[in-house]
């Protein structure tokens, strides 16, 4: 397959997926290389960060379920988790958003669509873009067929559920410039 080359994802069944993702192992707290040996039998790879010999933490955390290949960031010295802005992959496809995410310094975990058969874009992703998240944070990204994710709405019916049936604005303003006014009266003759 290509997807590995990729570095993409497929899409497993319930069985298959028990074999594509491993629970992170918890290496607080150990010495570097012993941190690394637990890493590389549960097929995760890692990227070191601080001077110390010590692990002091680690992200994604333990007890996280991660598919296979995942980097882990090691902490170690007095380093501590950076966050960095989630980047948008909203629209793109499985490889651009896997290579948006983990140039981002982000892990990410595929969901949705069967992505192997093309024509599959980022519909939803979790947390949102934006979001400050520190390195190593697993991003969820949620796949949907194209043609179907950006379908125009089809009836008038659909059209008229997003269009406002009155305006308010002015009903809503009007209470708020008026306690506004009275406040302002209120607090000048005290």
């Amino acid at each position: 397959d290509i997807l590995p080359y990729l570095q993409v994802e497929p899409q497993y069944t319930a069985e298959e997926l028990a074999d594509v993702e491993v629970t992170v192992p918890y290496v607080t707290g150990s010495l570097v290389h012993d941190a690394l040996s637990t890493l590389s039998a549960k097929n995760l790879s890692y990227k070191l960060v601080g001077d110390g010999v010590e692990v002091t933490g680690q992200l994604p955390s333990s007890g996280t379920e991660a598919p296979k290949g995942t980097r882990v960031i090691l902490y170690t010295g007095d380093a501590e988790p950076t966050p960095a802005s989630v980047p948008d992959v909203i629209g793109l496809s499985p490889q651009q958003a896997n290579r948006t995410i983990l140039n981002a310094g982000f892990n990410i975990r595929l969901d949705g669509a069967d992505i192997e058969s093309g024509g599959t874009v980022a519909v939803l992703q979790e947390p949102a873009a934006g979001t400050e998240a520190a390195e190593g944070t697993i991003i969820t990204v949620t796949f949907a067929d194209e043609a179907e994710a950006f379908a125009p709405l089809d009836s008038p019916e659909d059209t008229a559920q997003l269009t406002p049936t009155e305006d308010t604005t002015e009903e809503a303003s009007a209470p708020a410039d008026q306690a506004a006014a009275s406040d302002g009266e209120s607090s000048s003759t005290g």
